[in-house]
């Protein structure tokens, strides 16, 4: 491999780690915050419509009572249909086993008998699955 070759295959490794971190942490906190959220709104829909309490302390709160649970419950709802559709968690996860994969490839680039056709192989390999990842089926 060409000191030239090498110098490339660093920079496109470094470039698909940085973007592939990146993604992992932006999916990752979407999926995670939408399970929460989901979580929370929903458990909060079920404690607002048992607190009888508040018919004496606010009655006027207490009025709108069904309407404030019938919102976090579709707030709930919402959430999670976002995030299934949006299938947050596969995306989180495809950037995680692609940030893997190219940090293994650059302990393989560090060998100084490490064959270049073979990394742009594997790089190319990785983006392929990347993309598969992401959508959701095999890419021709």
């Amino acid at each position: 491999m060409t000191d030239e070759e090498r110098a490339y295959l660093e920079q496109q490794l470094a470039a698909k780690f940085k973007w592939f971190n990146n993604g992992s942490r932006l999916w990752s906190a979407v999926h995670h915050w939408s399970l929460g959220v989901s979580a929370v709104t929903s458990a909060l829909a079920a404690v607002v419509i048992k607190l009888n309490w508040l018919k004496e302390a606010w009655p006027s709160v207490y009025a709108s009572r069904d309407d404030v649970v019938a919102i976090l419950a579709a707030l709930a709802t919402i959430i999670t249909a976002v995030s299934a559709a949006g299938n947050f968690g596969r995306k989180w996860q495809t950037n995680r086993i692609s940030r893997g994969r190219i940090e293994r490839l650059q302990v393989v680039l560090s060998d100084p008998a490490a064959s270049a056709s073979a990394i742009r192989d594997e790089l190319q390999d990785i983006m392929k699955k990347h993309d598969e990842g992401i959508v959701g089926a095999p890419i021709k």
